[in-house]
C-alpha cells in the first residue's frame, strides 16, 4: 500500500491507498468504494486499554497489541461494538 501521512495539530491524518488486490484496504474499497476506513485514538497504555475496553464488553477484533505504522503499537476493536465504526487504538512507543 502507499502512505501519504500528515499532522494537523495533535491530530495525525494517514490517506492510504492499495497498490494491489491483495492490499489490507482492497477488499474494503472494492466493496464500499473510497471513504474513510476508521479512526484510530492514541492510548498510553494499550494493553490496560484493550483490558478495560473488553470487560466493558467491547468485541476485540486484536486480543493483543500488533506492530503498527510509525513505530507504534495498534489494536482494532469491532464495528459492531462501535456503532459500526472500526475503532483502533494506538499506542506510540518512544
Amino acid at each position: 500500500m502507499e502512505v501519504a501521512a500528515t499532522r494537523m495539530g495533535d491530530m495525525l491524518l494517514e490517506l492510504i491507498a492499495p497498490t494491489s488486490d491483495e492490499a489490507a484496504f482492497a477488499k474494503y474499497l472494492n466493496e464500499r468504494g473510497p471513504g474513510m476506513h476508521h479512526i484510530a485514538y492514541k492510548v498510553n497504555d494499550i494493553v490496560a486499554a484493550l483490558a478495560e475496553i473488553k470487560a466493558r464488553g467491547v468485541q476485540l477484533i486484536d486480543e493483543t497489541p500488533r506492530p503498527g505504522l510509525h513505530d507504534t503499537l495498534v489494536a482494532f476493536l469491532h464495528p459492531k461494538s462501535c456503532q459500526g465504526v472500526l475503532v483502533e487504538l494506538v499506542q506510540h512507543r518512544h
